[in-house]
């Protein structure tokens, strides 16, 4: 009988222990990595002069940009992972500008770490972009 009372204690123990953790996880992404990527920041702009690339930021957080520099590509997305990088991707979903971000509210850099878009003038070099709007 003591065996299967300790058994039983193990097992709330166990349970527990993969609550915390998992509580840990799902929160601690969000307070840790959130709350200053652009997409926190609705209806905003974010302006890098160069390359010319400008974020927009719509009302519900979703993000578009527009290429002002010479580039061989007509459309291209942006987004960002919970690793802090930056991917601007073409229609057919390949990563064309892949960057290291470092965020703060006004502003972020990114180290960009590959580089198709601009047939590899900005690779292993910083760009930032500044917000502009609320």
């Amino acid at each position: 009988m003591a065996t299967t009372s300790r058994h039983r204690m193990l097992r709330k123990i166990g349970i527990c222990f993969c609550a915390i953790i998992l509580a840990f996880t799902l929160l601690g992404c969000m307070t840790l990595r959130g709350h200053q990527q652009p997409y926190c920041y609705p209806s905003t702009e974010w302006i890098c002069e160069d390359p010319k690339i400008h974020i927009l930021v719509d009302q519900t957080g979703g993000c578009s940009c527009l290429i002002l520099e010479n580039c061989d590509y007509s459309s291209v997305e942006v987004d960002f992972d919970f690793s802090d990088r930056i991917l601007f991707s073409g229609e057919d979903g390949k990563n064309l500008l892949v960057g290291n971000c470092r965020f703060s509210s006004g502003s972020f850099t990114a180290l960009i770490e590959k580089d198709e878009l601009f047939d590899g003038k900005y690779l292993r070099k910083k760009i930032t972009f500044v917000r502009q709007g609320q």
